[in-house]
């Protein structure tokens, strides 16, 4: 049976304890997000994760390895390395040798990569998807989703067993004693 839209209807009720329907909640609205705001940067030529690594390198006053550009970004290295490869090859990003030695390059924006930043500068002063959805609340409403996200991201951090330095939080890089 399809409902009026041409979805289908399901037949058997989902069962979710009220923790997996806020989980799936937040995974709807993170991952709607996403794809808006990645529909939002591809004007540019790139992706949110590209935004992400031009955010992260433009704040950098020396090469950054990809290490680091990892953690600010709370992603793997291996998903941060191929997506720096890829920057490369539009002309975003240089690879640099910080110091002699195996695996010692940083990561610096080229000039292509400042004149996207730029330009991502000037979607961030405008009216973009992340403000157009997040101005539907309250600044007690946003206050108060704040501090819910930040005990919640606090928490999945001790089950991971990390202290990763994330910004807004204030922590410090540490592995846990597990």
């Amino acid at each position: 049976m399809g409902s009026q839209s041409g979805t289908r209807q399901l037949t058997r009720q989902v069962i979710f304890d009220k923790f997996y329907e806020l989980w799936t909640l937040l995974h709807y609205v993170e991952t709607g997000i996403q794809k808006a705001r990645d529909s939002e940067v591809r004007t540019l030529g790139i992706s949110t994760i590209q935004a992400a690594i031009l955010t992260v390198l433009n704040s950098y006053n020396e090469p950054a390895p990809i290490a680091e550009i990892a953690r600010w970004l709370f992603r793997e290295p291996h998903t941060v390395s191929e997506a720096v490869s890829r920057m490369k090859k539009q002309g975003l990003v240089k690879r640099v040798k910080v110091k002699r030695g195996r695996g010692t390059s940083g990561v610096v924006l080229a000039k292509k990569g400042e004149e996207t930043f730029s330009q991502l500068s000037e979607i961030h002063r405008g009216e973009h998807v992340v403000k157009r959805v997040m101005s539907v609340l309250s600044d007690k409403e946003s206050e108060q989703v704040r501090i819910c996200l930040k005990k919640l991201l606090s928490r999945t951090l001790d089950e991971l067993a990390v202290r990763p330095d994330l910004p807004f939080l204030g922590t410090k890089s540490q592995k846990r004693p597990g």
